[in-house]
C-alpha cells in the first residue's frame, strides 16, 4: 500500500521557500512514522537512510508538500503535485507532450496539469533512467494509463485535487493507496 501525507506549506518571517519546503517535507516524514534521515541519489532520487526496504517520493507546490512511502517490493511508484493554473503548463507543453498528447490535452479540462504531473510522476518512479518526456512516457487519453516506453512498464494514474488549483498525479503499479492530509 502506498501512504501519502500532504500539508500546507507554513513559511515563516524568516524562512527561504527551500526551508519551508523541507520543513513540510520532514513533518510529513514525521506523520508517516520515519524518523531516519531523507538522503538524495547521486541521480537526485530520495530515498530514506537505513530503509532500503521503502520507496519514497516527494513533490511540492507553493503551497503544498506531499510525500509518498510504499514498501520497495510493491512496484514502482511516483507522485507529483503541480498548480493547474500555472500558465507554464500551457507555454511549454511541447516540450513534454507529443503531438497526440497535446490533442487530448487541449480537450481535457485541467488537461496540461494532469499530462505535466503524470508524466513528472512517472519520471520519478523510474528513477535514475534517462528520460525524453514527448517519447519515453506515453500518457492514454483517458489519463487513466502512462507507459515507459524503454521497458515497456505501465503504470497506473490517479489524480487528486487540492485546494489553491492544486492537483496531485500518483503514478504506480497498484492502486491501493492511504491519503492523510494534515
Amino acid at each position: 500500500m502506498i501512504r501519502l501525507v500532504a500539508i500546507e506549506i507554513e513559511r515563516g518571517q524568516d524562512m527561504s521557500r527551500r526551508q519551508a519546503e523541507e520543513e513540510a517535507v520532514k513533518r510529513c516524514l514525521e506523520a508517516l512514522g520515519f524518523d531516519t534521515q531523507l538522503c538524495h541519489s547521486a541521480d537526485g532520487a530520495p530515498f530514506l537512510k537505513d530503509r532500503p526496504d521503502m520507496r519514497i517520493s516527494i513533490s511540492h507546490s507553493a503551497q503544498w508538500a506531499v510525500v509518498a512511502v510504499a514498501p520497495a517490493d510493491r512496484g514502482l511508484m511516483g507522485i507529483d503535485i503541480e498548480d493547474s493554473s500555472r500558465p507554464q503548463l500551457v507555454k511549454v507543453a511541447s516540450r513534454y507532450l507529443s503531438a497526440e498528447e497535446l490533442i487530448f490535452a487541449q480537450k481535457t479540462p485541467d488537461g496540461f496539469a494532469k499530462a505535466w504531473t503524470a508524466k513528472e510522476a512517472v519520471f520519478k518512479a523510474v528513477t535514475g533512467k534517462a528520460v525524453s518526456f514527448t517519447s519515453h512516457i506515453r500518457i492514454d487519453d483517458s489519463f487513466s494509463r502512462a507507459v515507459f516506453i524503454p521497458h515497456s512498464t505501465s503504470l497506473s494514474l490517479n489524480y487528486i485535487n487540492f485546494r489553491h488549483s492544486n492537483i496531485l498525479c500518483i503514478a504506480s503499479q497498484g492502486n491501493n493507496f492511504e491519503i492523510i492530509t494534515l
